[in-house]
C-alpha cells in the first residue's frame, strides 16, 4: 500500500468515525430536546393548575367577602336582639321586685282580707251600733279595702311580670337563634380562611416546583446547545475530511494523468523520429510536457 493509498484510508477511518460521533451526539441532543419536550410540558401543566388555583383563590376571597358582610349583618341583628332582650328581661325582673315588695308590704292575705271585710261588713247589717262605732267600722272596711286594692294593683303588676317574662324568653329564643347563625357564619368564615390559607400554600409549593423545572429546563437547554456547537464542530471536521480526501484523490488523478501524459509523449516522440504521424492525443501530450515538435514531424513539414 502506498503513501497516498494509506493516506486515503486513514482519512476515510477518521471520516467514519466522525460520522460515528455525529450520530452519537444526535441521538444525544435528539435524547435531550425530548426531556426538555416533556418538562415543558410539565411546566405548562404546573401553569394551567397555578391559573385554577388563583381562579380559585380569587372565588374563595369573593365568597369570604360576602360571608364576612353576612357576618356583619348577624352581628348586626343580633346586637338588636340582644338590646330587646335586655329590655324585655330588666322589665320583667323590674315587674317581678314591684310585685313582691306590694305582696311583701301588706300584712293580712288577701283571703283573710275579704273574710274581715265580709264580717264587718255584716255586723253593720246586723249590729246595733253606735254611729261612732259604724264609723270606725266602714274606716276598717276602708283600711282592709285599700289592702285588697294593692293586691289588685300587685295582680296587675304581676300579670304584666308575666307578659314581659314571656316577651323576654321569647327574643331569648330570637337572641340564641340569632348568635347559632352567627356561630356558623362564623365557623363558614374560618374554613374559607383555611381554604384560602391552603389553595396559597398549593400556589407557593407550584410555583416552586415551576421553578425548578425551569432550572432543569435551562440546564438541559444549555447541555442541547453544547452539544449543537460539537455537532457544528464535527460537520467542520467531516467537510475537512471530505476535501483533505478529494484532494489527494485529485492530486492522485492529477499525477497519474500526468504519467500517462508523459508515457504518451515518449511514445510520440519515438513516432517522430521514425517519421510516424501523431495522432491528436499524441501532439497535445508532447505540448502539455513542453516538448518541442522536431524530428520527422518536421522534416515532414518542410517537405
Amino acid at each position: 500500500m502506498d503513501t497516498v493509498t494509506q493516506s486515503i484510508e486513514e482519512l476515510r477511518e477518521s471520516l467514519t468515525n466522525t460520522r460515528e460521533a455525529i450520530r452519537k451526539l444526535k441521538a444525544q441532543r435528539r435524547s435531550i430536546i425530548e426531556e426538555i419536550k416533556s418538562l415543558r410540558e410539565k411546566r405548562r401543566e404546573l401553569i394551567n393548575k397555578i391559573r385554577e388555583e388563583r381562579k380559585k383563590v380569587r372565588e374563595l376571597i369573593e365568597e369570604k367577602r360576602r360571608a364576612q358582610e353576612e357576618y356583619a349583618e348577624l352581628q348586626k341583628e343580633r346586637n338588636e336582639v340582644l338590646e330587646t332582650y335586655k329590655k324585655a328581661k330588666e322589665l320583667a325582673m323590674r315587674l317581678k321586685k314591684e310585685y313582691e315588695e306590694i305582696v311583701s308590704s301588706i300584712p293580712i292575705s288577701e283571703r283573710e282580707l275579704k273574710r274581715r271585710i265580709g264580717a264587718l261588713e255584716r255586723r253593720i247589717e246586723t249590729g246595733r251600733l253606735t254611729v261612732e262605732q259604724e264609723r270606725e267600722i266602714v274606716m276598717r272596711i276602708g283600711y282592709f279595702e285599700a289592702m285588697l286594692g294593692e293586691y289588685a294593683r300587685a295582680k296587675k303588676i304581676k300579670k304584666e311580670h308575666l307578659e314581659a317574662a314571656a316577651e323576654a324568653g321569647r327574643w331569648r329564643f330570637f337572641l340564641n337563634e340569632s348568635s347559632a347563625r352567627l356561630r356558623e357564619k362564623g365557623k363558614e368564615i374560618a374554613d374559607l380562611k383555611k381554604k384560602i390559607g391552603d389553595a396559597m400554600s398549593s400556589l407557593d409549593q407550584l410555583g416552586g416546583e415551576i421553578e425548578k423545572l425551569d432550572e432543569e429546563i435551562n440546564k438541559k437547554s444549555k447541555e442541547a446547545d453544547e452539544l449543537r456547537e460539537q455537532l457544528d464542530s464535527l460537520f467542520e471536521k467531516l467537510r475537512e475530511i471530505r476535501e483533505s480526501i478529494k484532494k489527494i484523490i485529485q492530486e492522485r488523478e492529477k499525477k497519474v494523468e500526468e504519467e500517462i501524459i508523459e508515457e504518451v509523449a515518449v511514445i510520440a516522440k519515438q513516432k517522430l523520429r521514425m517519421g510516424e504521424k501523431l495522432d491528436i492525443g499524441e501532439l497535445m501530450a508532447l505540448v502539455k510536457t513542453g516538448e518541442e515538435l522536431v524530428g520527422g514531424e518536421g522534416e515532414k513539414g518542410g517537405k
